[in-house]
């Protein structure tokens, strides 16, 4: 269950997204809430949601063949949310960073356009396949 995949020239990302209301923050791999006026943690940490989506999505397209570095990375889209990060260990852009971090991404790491040939085409028929059998078609 991976909320988001970004495949494009600069690489692959694995998407967390997070839409919660309330006051939050990350500092390193912890995750709470403010509840009155105590902190508390999160149930699941976002951080290790990404990082699992990214092993995840790293094995699948290893076992088509295709080595792929998968970055993880929470998108925090809570539009009356408030955050606070500090030292996080995965990525977390704000709906408000989104546009920056987008564009830096063009500063990374270059794949080559075979493997994001391949990487789309596999996600493709993956979701292709599961929509068939969301919809009782079969092929």
């Amino acid at each position: 269950d991976i909320d988001g995949v970004l495949v494009g020239p600069p690489g692959v990302w694995a998407l967390e997204i997070k839409t919660y209301a309330g006051e939050y923050r990350n500092f390193g791999e912890h995750w709470q809430y403010r509840a009155g006026n105590r902190w508390k943690p999160l149930d699941e940490s976002p951080s290790h949601q990404a990082r699992d989506s990214a092993v995840r999505l790293a094995d699948f397209l290893r076992a088509g063949g295709i080595r792929q570095w998968v970055e993880p990375t929470v998108i925090w889209a809570a539009n009356d949310g408030d955050l606070s990060i500090e030292h996080a260990t995965v990525a977390v852009w704000t709906l408000e960073q989104l546009p920056d971090e987008l564009g830096n991404l063009q500063q990374g790491r270059k794949m080559d356009e075979e493997t994001e040939r391949a990487i789309v085409e596999k996600l493709t028929a993956l979701c292709q396949r599961q929509r068939d059998e969301d919809t009782g078609i079969w092929s």
